[in-house]
């Protein structure tokens, strides 16, 4: 049964924008967007890039490998129709935690629902 995890320090966060944690033996990216902590897998599912060291532009989390921009809540990439997996986060007492069970949505269709 998948439980939360601690990941990193709220304040610390804050300060680095983005960190890698890891959640369950997975490498996890953790991120702050509009304020609000967020995390996906580390590695793509395209060409196992690393997407710590990508850039959040406009809403997406940009693959460094091939510019494969996922959607930073829901892991979805609109022109290719694949997802990345996304984690539940949540704040508790100036903790980020994890939801060590990832998610992963099949179709834009169950984005726009």
């Amino acid at each position: 049964m998948a439980e939360w995890v601690e990941a990193v320090e709220l304040d610390v966060l804050r300060k680095k924008k983005k960190v890698l944690a890891n959640v369950g033996g997975e490498d996890v990216v953790v991120y702050l967007f509009e304020g609000e902590p967020r995390a996906m897998a580390d590695i793509c599912v395209h060409k196992q890039k690393r997407l710590f060291k990508g850039l959040i532009f406009q809403g997406k989390l940009i693959c460094p490998g091939h510019q494969w921009a996922f959607d930073v809540n829901t892991g979805w990439e609109e022109q290719m129709g694949r997802c990345q997996p996304v984690y539940d986060t949540r704040v508790t007492n100036g903790m980020v935690e994890i939801f060590a069970e990832p998610r992963v949505i099949a179709s834009s269709v169950a984005v726009a629902n």
